[in-house]
């Protein structure tokens, strides 16, 4: 195995996507809460709730020290299309902002969503498993329906998604995503700062 593909490895079980918050006081001290931010957008396909369901987890300490090759730290978002409608993806379109509002000026950092074009000596050095894993899809499949064509299976896809490590000091306090085909932006939030 690569060194590269052991980061993105060691990456996607550091920092896993789910619905539930994890403590894990080994690495945070005193129990460092994970964030765990969640948003949706509506998709119109004539059903109630019809929606795209974004969620992703952050483990503040692993997401500080882990990065890709030095350059990237990896995000894995969870997406699940809870509609009839497949939901076309775009690289070259759609947008994945990480957002940093903790301090004095916000902090803005834009995804690498093609980075066989953004980056290609970065992308050239990953092998081909790698490569694949960091793909951005072109598409989230539909949802299985039961007879009265409501979802009640969602199609699911996690987008593992790489933001310049240099450029992030903090974890995010929201991640926005734009979907070019829905016309629409979700902004990832989150919920443990209600708790």
């Amino acid at each position: 195995m690569s060194s590269l593909r052991f980061a993105i490895a060691a990456l996607l079980l550091a920092a896993p996507c789910s619905s539930e918050a994890v403590l894990r006081p080994e690495l945070g001290g005193e129990g460092e809460p994970s964030l765990s931010l969640h948003g949706d957008l509506a998709v119109d396909d004539g059903k109630p709730r019809s929606r795209l369901e974004f969620s992703c987890d952050i483990q503040p300490t692993p997401f500080r020290l882990n990065s890709v090759n030095g350059k990237y730290k990896l995000v894995l978002i969870r997406v699940r299309n809870w509609s009839t409608k497949v939901a076309r993806l775009s690289r070259a379109n759609d947008r994945i902002d990480f957002r940093d509002e903790g301090g004095g000026s916000p902090i803005v950092v834009h995804a690498a969503l093609d980075p066989q074009k953004s980056d290609p000596a970065f992308w050239n050095a990953l092998d081909a498993r790698s490569r694949e894993v960091l793909t951005y899809p072109d598409a989230i499949e539909a949802g299985a329906a039961d007879a009265s064509g409501v979802v009640t299976a969602p199609a699911a896809v996690t987008l593992c998604t790489l933001f310049p490590a240099e450029m992030l000091t903090n974890v995010p306090t929201s991640i926005e995503l734009a979907v070019e085909s829905l016309h629409a932006t979700a902004t990832m939030r989150n919920r443990r700062a209600k708790d």
